[in-house]
């Protein structure tokens, strides 16, 4: 059993999705699968998802028809063996210790999630992310939404890492 799943939903996002799956193939955290739920694709993203499939043990794929970015979230978790639980949308770029960190996190604490920042690409480079500079504006271990309400702010699922006991 894996310590961390991560589903990855994708539809039509070629352009971004060998970005996105490099970057969790070059995480820290070494006790790892991928779950790839291809929503229907029509433009060549499924062939590279399968080229990681076939290269990297850690990846698997499963397709489904169109159904949405949420459900092919929830069509993934069946498949998701580990521990704990994060989700990445397909033109995401992850940092190559986020789940080291998180997970160490969540390992050290008994808490039920934690929570990463985030930072936008654009036409201005790299910056952060208004949103979360908002919602999590410092580090806590063992916090509660009651004692920061600004971290209602984020309403993100790709941010997380989830206890899958939560």
């Amino acid at each position: 059993m894996a310590v961390l799943s991560v589903v990855v939903p994708f539809h039509d996002v070629r352009p971004y999705l060998r970005a996105c799956l490099e970057s969790l193939a070059r995480q820290t955290l070494e006790d790892l699968e991928f779950i790839l739920v291809d929503d229907g694709s029509t433009d060549g993203s499924s062939a590279v998802a399968e080229e990681y499939c076939a290269s990297d043990p850690r990846f698997r794929l499963v397709i489904q028809e169109n159904l949405g970015c949420g459900l092919a979230r929830n069509t993934g978790v069946p498949h998701a063996n580990g521990e704990y639980l994060t989700f990445v949308d397909a033109d995401d770029v992850v940092h190559h210790r986020a789940y080291e960190r998180l997970v160490g996190s969540l390992a050290g604490s008994g808490s039920d999630f934690a929570i990463g920042t985030a930072a936008r690409f654009g036409s201005l480079g790299v910056t952060p992310s208004y949103v979360h500079q908002q919602a999590v504006i410092r580090s806590g271990i063992g916090t509660h939404i009651s004692q920061h309400p600004e971290l209602v702010l984020d309403r993100m699922a790709w941010n997380k890492v989830y206890r899958r006991t939560f």
